[in-house]
């Protein structure tokens, strides 16, 4: 409803004439806020709506403004009047009524031009009012310190209220989600606001409806009926027949409610959501359970929804308290794994908690589904009792006919890396990489090769790989390169070599033995001859590629190889390659020799026999 109403009486009274009563005596009214001359303005209105049971939608109060040439600010405050003790015609300043509630500000800067009207939002000052608040009247005054303001207080140009007010529940505002926003599911939980200053407060009803667009509601895509409900709240999820959008699209919804009176509100004004899903999260470390390491890699996986990658994740350690312990922080980046920098105590449970958004623009949090997805693992560390594995599948093949051996396996988990050691040599790897491969040669007789993970720095050994190796021939391997070049000789069965020393012979006085004195060791040193021949059907196996090789390393003078003659493997120099053809074998067989010099890794180097 709508309703404009005019003072029925109004005055002034003034801090200078303390005692002057102004009722029906002057044809203008006046606030100033000048100390030592304030000035009020008091107006009474019969209530344009009922005492109570009213919603005010918009009320302001209306004055007819006498010129002031002042360029600079001007206010006006008003307020409710409280209850005085003298009638309206007897108001002075010594008897002026005292303020209450809401306050309504008025204010312009720049000139006031004569009859410019004045307009001023009182909707909260009457609302009061019109909720159960007693009336005694508006009081209106001055904001701006040496400043007055005069205005019309006569029969033609009266204060008066325009009013718009109705008893029915406003319609529902605050719609989550509302316009321009982004849900991840296309379900989301509807919220709104309800508002009803009038009669019965409590919500008893609510009816919804969608639509394609903001303007074809006439024929809604689906609408609820009249539900009973005490919930500013609505879940598609419950319900039958909610549109089903695909990814990318939208969907217009409204919604209106009724009061426990059943009064209805009017529709809300519609909002529309859209629908992206989020980025779908799976998280590959760590290992749940008891673990070695006190502070474990978190690795993840996360695959982009219709809302893109992942821009952004954050990781969190806590203990079943929630007691943050450690954490990252938000990155903006595409990361998948991150490493604590505060070990955790031994034997507390502990969770790792995954974050990770992709951004999209406008995507909010609906009940049960925030705008981020999530994953966690539970943890404990204690390195006696751990039972963490990483390794699997782990196989030591040797080639056929070769001491060459390979060693493979997988990882399941992503400690901080992984080792493997066989014939004194020893490997890491990344503990991201997922697959492994050595390829080692190695001598005659049984070996053991361990395989394993690394956690804050120490080794621990999960599997030991035993392998019998066994070929003929003597080998030189070239392991300079990722791929193995090899040799074989064979029929070299006297292994022409020493170990040349440097000694002296000392004979003491007296003695009955000489000492010798060794002042060097050279290591092995000695000659290799004997056959290139086939030693397998596949092509680095053929004397032909072994001639090959022969032929490519005779002039790398001080090339490192490895030398395997039976159980003996070490590390050698090659000098005075020669190499002749067999009599009718041209081209399939060759005689081979080299003299070789053993260099690193022997065991004396000086000393006193």
């Amino acid at each position: 409803m709508y309703t404009a109403e005019k003072a029925q009486y109004w005055a002034f009274i003034a801090e200078q004439n303390p005692g002057e009563r102004n009722f029906r005596k002057k044809t203008f009214l006046r606030t100033s806020a000048t100390p030592g001359s304030f000035a009020w303005t008091i107006l009474w209105f019969a209530n344009p709506f009922p005492t109570e049971g009213a919603n005010v939608g918009k009320a302001e109060l209306v004055l007819h403004a006498r010129p002031n040439n002042n360029g600079g600010r001007h206010e006006i405050r008003v307020q409710r009047a409280n209850k005085w003790d003298c009638q309206f015609w007897d108001l002075s300043w010594q008897h002026r009524p005292p303020a209450v509630g809401p306050h309504a500000v008025w204010s312009k800067t720049g000139k006031v031009r004569d009859g410019e009207n004045i307009r001023i939002d009182v909707t909260q000052v009457l609302q009061e009012v019109a909720s159960g608040a007693p009336f005694y009247g508006l009081i209106l005054w001055g904001g701006t310190p040496g400043e007055a303001m005069a205005f019309d207080g006569t029969d033609k140009y009266p204060p008066s209220l325009e009013v718009t007010w109705w008893t029915n529940p406003y319609a529902p505002t605050d719609l989550a989600p509302a316009t321009n926003t982004v849900v991840a599911t296309p379900t989301p939980v509807l919220r709104w606001t309800f508002f009803d200053k009038a009669g019965r407060t409590d919500i008893a009803q609510m009816q919804v409806q969608t639509a394609d667009s903001q303007n074809s509601f006439t024929v809604p895509s689906y609408d609820s009926g009249q539900i009973p409900t005490t919930l500013c709240e609505f879940n598609p999820a419950e319900h039958d027949g909610w549109p089903q959008i695909s990814t990318g699209k939208s969907l217009w919804w409204r919604v209106r409610i009724a009061d426990g009176d059943g009064r209805w509100s009017p529709w809300s004004q519609p909002a529309r959501y859209m629908y992206h899903t989020k980025p779908t999260l799976e998280m590959l470390a760590p290992q749940e359970g008891t673990i070695g390491d006190s502070t474990p890699p978190v690795v993840w996986k996360a695959t982009p929804g219709t809302g893109g990658p992942v821009k952004a994740w954050r990781v969190m350690i806590v203990d079943d308290q929630q007691r943050v312990h450690d954490d990252s922080g938000i990155h903006h980046s595409g990361d998948t794994s991150w490493t604590p920098s505060k070990p955790v105590p031994k034997g507390v449970h502990h969770w790792a908690w995954m974050y990770v958004w992709d951004e999209y623009p406008g995507r909010v949090t609906t009940p049960g589904d925030p705008p981020y997805r999530s994953a966690r693992r539970g943890f404990t560390y204690d390195p006696v009792h751990a039972t963490d594995t990483y390794v699997s599948g782990a196989k030591a093949v040797q080639r056929p006919g070769t001491p060459i051996v390979d060693i493979t396996w997988g990882a399941t988990g992503f400690p901080d890396g992984f080792f493997a050691s066989a014939g004194g040599k020893r490997w890491t790897f990344d503990g991201k990489q997922r697959h492994f491969t050595v390829t080692v040669p190695l001598p005659k007789g049984h070996r053991q090769i361990l395989v394993g993970h690394l956690s804050n720095g120490h080794e621990f050994v999960e599997q030991t790989l035993d392998v019998d190796v066994d070929f003929r021939g003597t080998w030189i391997i070239d392991e300079s390169e990722d791929s193995l070049k090899y040799v074989a000789v064979v029929d070299d069965l006297d292994h022409d070599m020493t170990q040349p020393e440097i000694s002296s012979k000392l004979e003491p006085l007296g003695a009955r033995h000489a000492i010798v004195v060794v002042s060097a060791q050279h290591g092995y040193a000695g000659k290799l001859e004997g056959k290139l021949v086939d030693m397998g059907d596949t092509s680095d196996l053929r004397a032909s590629s072994f001639a090959d090789l022969l032929m490519d390393w005779k002039p790398q003078v001080g090339k490192r190889f490895t030398m395997i003659i039976e159980n003996l493997s070490f590390q050698v120099m090659l000098s005075d390659i020669q190499m002749s053809g067999v009599n009718r074998e041209a081209g399939r067989m060759w005689r081979a020799s080299c003299d070789f010099r053993q260099v690193d890794n022997w065991l004396f180097k000086g000393g006193v026999l």
